[in-house]
């Protein structure tokens, strides 16, 4: 009552577990957000910036960034920057969760005149950003509010 090599391989391989992706569940929340100023700083590794004002495209990076919201407007600051000033058009809450719990994250999305602005409240009160703002590109989008949307139910 032997078994060859290839059986015990196969046996093996059989009874792991195989990890399936967490879930997420997102849900619509009220503001997090208030008119104050909220900064992102990435020290020697740099917040990714994209210029699609030059062809090729101009990457580079930036040690800060500040976003100031007053009013209807956000104020976007960088060492290094000229101010973009947007004009809040429209705005959505999120909340996502994995289904174990153990990450959550809010999420803020504004509709801007010039682009949009995507603030990550991160579970630890750090915040992160998302900018597009006409042919600049700030930071890396994590979010995509369409694939939510189609991706996941509220």
């Amino acid at each position: 009552m032997g078994c060859n090599l290839e059986q015990r391989y196969d046996n093996t391989y059989s009874k792991e577990k195989k990890e399936e992706p967490k879930k997420k569940r997102v849900s619509e929340i009220p503001s997090f957000i208030n008119n104050s100023i909220y900064r992102k700083t990435h020290g020697s590794e740099g917040i990714f910036i994209k210029d699609f004002s030059y062809t090729p495209p101009q990457k580079g990076y930036v040690e800060q960034i500040y976003v100031e919201i007053k009013d209807n407007n956000i104020l976007v600051r960088g060492k290094g920057l000229l101010p973009i000033k947007h004009k809040i058009l429209s705005s959505n809450f999120y909340e996502i969760k994995e289904d174990d719990g153990l990450e959550m994250r809010d999420i803020a999305v504004f509709k801007t005149d010039k682009g949009e602005v995507q603030i990550f409240k991160e579970s630890n009160e750090q915040y992160d950003f998302y900018i597009k703002s006409e042919n600049l590109i700030f930071g890396h989008s994590r979010f995509n509010e369409q694939k939510l949307k189609n991706e996941f139910s509220f």
